[in-house]
């Protein structure tokens, strides 16, 4: 009976709650087609009981998109740029051609 009266140590373990949101950012072609190499996923924490970390959380993701299509718009014109160089060089007569490389252009 003694065993009974004696008091219970407190559980040491506990239940916790961790939300986290995964955004993927995407890069896709004109027909929807995602290219696996250049799209990336972000996880990160978030306060799932306040509005601010949700705004946080979109932000972040907001920025990581837009950084991203920055990143595809400059490969896109530095691509356009050396597709009118070679039109252009193309484009050159014979004679002009070899003008062209012993001047060194």
């Amino acid at each position: 009976m003694a065993d009974q009266n004696q008091l219970k140590p407190p559980c040491k373990k506990r239940v916790r709650t961790r939300v986290t949101y995964t955004a993927i950012i995407e890069v896709v072609d004109a027909n929807n087609k995602r290219n696996e190499e250049q799209s990336r996923q972000i996880v990160h924490p978030i306060n799932p009981v306040d509005k601010a970390g949700f705004e946080k959380a979109f932000e972040l993701v907001e920025i990581a998109r837009l950084a991203k299509q920055d990143e595809i718009d400059r490969e896109h014109q530095e691509e356009m740029q050396r597709y009118e160089e070679a039109r252009r060089e193309a484009a050159l007569s014979l004679p002009e051609k070899i003008l062209a490389f012993l001047i060194g252009r």
